[in-house]
């Protein structure tokens, strides 16, 4: 995809309530998104409509999380330093 793709789909996504998350990565995907959606129906409307509808999004691939073993928002302490 090309610079332009990219920055339109992160705009396009940005826009999207249910899009928790959106973290570029390295590898055969290009992107992660973690989803948060009200029910089983929103998701399929999400992953079966709207992003292939996005700019740029050619496949996609889903995993519904059924338990949450940890969830944090705190980010880790850095290094120290020396």
């Amino acid at each position: 995809a090309t610079p332009d793709a990219h920055a339109v789909f992160q705009r396009q996504v940005a826009e999207l309530d249910a899009v928790q998350e959106c973290h570029q990565v390295s590898g055969d995907d290009h992107y992660l998104l973690k989803l948060r959606c009200a029910s089983l129906a929103q998701l399929a409307t999400l992953v079966g409509d709207v992003l292939p509808r996005t700019t740029g999004v050619g496949r996609g691939r889903s995993a519904v999380v059924l338990t949450t073993v940890k969830a944090s928002s705190i980010p880790p302490l850095p290094a120290p330093v020396g």
